[in-house]
């Protein structure tokens, strides 16, 4: 299964629509592909939400960090130990489209993909991270990097279930 856990609710109409509009758009195309696309071994794309904590505008770091620790609990606990975490991160490295289907395609368990709240992620989920991923040298908001993360990853998966169907096609002709 691929899960994106998020800090936080999307608070903007704008955004929630586009995201489950994206998150959608793999999930009829895998509908479509029937008993053949059950051969993508992580599934379906689901997005799972943890309670953002309260911060303030003016915090020192010690309260930024405590705040990102404690985000990055719940996160923790809803990633199993043989899942293949990737953060979004950044400072983390900035994949292409095809590296990260070739990473979908690596791993065949689970894959959780994590994005944090305003502040960030806490080090405690960066640490368990297997990748860091960059979006973009941009700071972007998390409501726009949920966004982008999954048009991404919802159009990779797609253009796998597109090709395992069109090999599975070309052999039974």
């Amino acid at each position: 299964m691929i899960v994106i856990i998020c800090v936080g609710r999307l608070k903007e109409r704008f955004f929630t629509e586009g995201t489950e509009y994206y998150r959608s758009q793999y999930a009829n195309s895998s509908a479509i592909g029937g008993a053949r696309s059950g051969s993508i071994k992580n599934g379906p794309l689901r997005i799972v939400e943890v309670p953002d904590e309260s911060a303030p505008e003016r915090l020192s770091e010690a309260q930024k960090r405590q705040i990102k620790e404690k985000e990055g609990k719940a996160i923790l606990k809803r990633i199993g130990a043989a899942t293949t975490v990737v953060a979004l991160d950044m400072n983390g490295e900035k994949y292409s489209k095809a590296e990260i289907r070739s990473l979908l395609r690596r791993h065949s368990g689970d894959i959780a993909f994590v994005i944090g709240g305003s502040l960030g992620l806490g080090q405690n989920v960066l640490e368990r991270a297997d990748y860091r991923w960059s979006l973009s040298a941009m700071t972007l908001p998390h409501q726009l990097a949920r966004m982008a993360a999954v048009r991404v990853i919802a159009s990779e998966m797609e253009r796998i279930l597109q090709n395992i169907n069109t090999a599975q096609g070309e052999r039974h002709v």
